[in-house]
């Protein structure tokens, strides 16, 4: 268990650490219990969780804090050869009251609890000695999928450019798992003809860059605008509520 603190067994609770080492106490006789001046931070760390495979995910963490938690999340899609770290994990910061947070994209993840300001004087930590309960602690992923559908958008109404715009919508989106466009024949071309577009997406960039062209251009990939339907597949994101336990927004 990777913490600064102190656990007691028998309550299942993590206290701060006293700030005192053994040298400092003197005299033996009279030392029947822990009542040294416990820390201002206190972390706890949890072994490398595998989520079974590459994907978004959504990890729901609760427990049961003295005062309000920030989570550190550290995620990669490879841990290395001894299995004890991730390589070249990303790390996301989840403060108290954290709104707008992505799902992350990984295997496997490993969170670090820190509860208290580390500052003597922090308002935080007026409480006492910081203390999580981890028989209470729960890290769980959620995969919820949302499905959005709109129909009859005008691309030059998008932003980006003619040929290359940018996907956006009337409501927030999470992280756009699935997108799926139906482009609409459109006017005539200079010999009468219709107009086919032919749509492309890249999901990789936020918002989803759409490509469009026209078919019957003879090799020439005239960018074009056209009315098109959309449904996505999306996950919602995350927020953290006052304490700092994250929950789908």
């Amino acid at each position: 268990m990777p913490s600064n603190g102190y656990y007691d067994v028998g309550s299942g609770i993590l206290y701060g650490r006293s700030i005192e080492g053994w040298q400092d106490y003197t005299n033996w006789s009279t030392f029947l219990s822990w009542t040294g001046t416990p820390g201002t931070q206190l972390e706890y760390t949890s072994n490398i969780i595998d989520a079974g495979k590459i994907d978004y995910h959504l990890p729901i963490i609760t427990c049961q804090s003295a005062q309000p938690i920030t989570i550190t999340m550290q995620y990669g899609n490879t841990i290395d050869s001894s299995g004890g770290a991730i390589d070249s994990p990303t790390t996301t910061i989840i403060t108290p009251g954290s709104n707008n947070i992505s799902a992350p994209y990984g295997r496997y993840f490993k969170f670090t609890i820190t509860q208290g300001t580390g500052d003597s004087g922090g308002a935080e930590d007026s409480g006492g000695s910081p203390q999580l309960t981890l028989q209470n602690l729960r890290i769980i992923f959620r995969t919820s999928i949302n499905t959005l559908t709109q129909s009859n958008i005008d691309t030059s109404t998008l932003g980006g450019s003619t040929g290359a715009r940018e996907l956006v919508f009337n409501e927030t989106t999470g992280t756009i798992t699935n997108c799926l466009i139906q482009p609409h024949i459109t006017g005539l071309d200079d010999a009468g003809y219709p107009r086919t577009p032919v749509c492309y997406i890249d999901k990789s960039t936020t918002p989803i860059i759409l490509y469009i062209f026209d078919v019957d251009s003879y090799g020439k990939r005239t960018r074009m605008d056209c009315t098109i339907d959309v449904q996505i597949q999306y996950l919602p994101q995350l927020q953290s509520d006052v304490t700092g336990q994250t929950e789908i927004a």
